[in-house]
């Protein structure tokens, strides 16, 4: 069976998922890439605040930047600036969503039995699928960011975030077609909504769970969330791997089966 024929047929009927086995396995995946995820999350963290904050210092002028975030709020800002800030930050989605991707191949050589580095977590930067992912984080972040530009705009904020976070659940599987499934931006997004669908709930209660879990890394000075974050990864990774299917051939098997050839 192909892989577009796989996916339909599992958009049509449906697949199991057992919430105990999906906390459980993405526990054991994240110990296994915690150090290195964390590292190369902390990297990627320090260098996008950096870089975010510079470019909204040199937007709105550094000396009133404390002021103007305060009252930040789209009724204060021209149609133009507007548009600029949904692109600006489109594009902020977009260049993680190779980074992202990147963890993913972390969590699946893991589940492989393979020896993972934190350089896994850039792979992606220079690999096939870079467009494709570049153009699914900017498909979806002007999606989401549009969308909460417009309900703040008529000062409907609660609605705009929940629209967006709804948004953003529904694609949690968007990265792992586009990677592992070879979809193209706009059906990794569509396949992404026909397949959570199928299974929201057990979606849902395992990606709280995975939140929960990287939210106590605040409690190491803070700095330590870097490291329990990936564990939000490795339930995406595992969902995936559980409702669709991934190759996780380790190498000894593959070794094994060489040689009964």
């Amino acid at each position: 069976m192909n892989n577009k024929n796989k996916i339909e047929q599992l958009k049509q009927n449906g697949y199991s998922l057992d919430l105990g086995d999906v906390i459980s396995q993405s526990f054991e995946n994240y110990k296994k890439i915690a150090l290195n995820a964390g590292i190369a999350t902390l990297i990627v963290s320090i260098v996008l605040i950096a870089l975010i904050f510079g470019g909204i210092g040199i937007f709105f002028g550094f000396t009133d930047l404390a002021s103007n975030m305060a009252d930040f709020h789209v009724s204060n800002f021209s149609a133009i600036t507007l548009i600029l800030y949904v692109i600006g930050t489109s594009l902020v989605a977009a260049i993680i969503y190779p980074f992202t991707a990147g963890i993913f191949k972390m969590a699946n050589e893991a589940e492989m039995g393979r020896a993972t580095s934190m350089s896994t977590a850039f792979d992606h930067y220079k690999s096939d699928s870079f467009k494709n992912l570049f153009l699914t984080g900017l498909l979806l972040g002007f999606l989401t960011n549009f969308l909460a530009v417009l309900f703040q705009y008529f000062h409907l904020d609660i609605i705009g975030t929940l629209v967006t976070y709804i948004v953003t659940f529904f694609a949690v599987f968007a990265i792992p077609l586009v990677i592992f499934e070879k979809n193209e931006p706009t059906e990794a997004i569509l396949n992404s909504f026909a397949l959570v669908i199928k299974q929201p709930f057990v979606i849902l209660i395992a990606l709280i769970v995975s939140a929960i879990i990287a939210m106590v890394g605040i409690i190491g000075l803070c700095i330590g969330i870097f490291f329990t974050l990936p564990v939000i990864y490795s339930t995406q990774y595992i969902l995936f791997k559980n409702a669709i299917g991934v190759e996780t051939k380790n190498e000894m098997e593959e070794i094994g089966m060489n040689t009964d050839l």
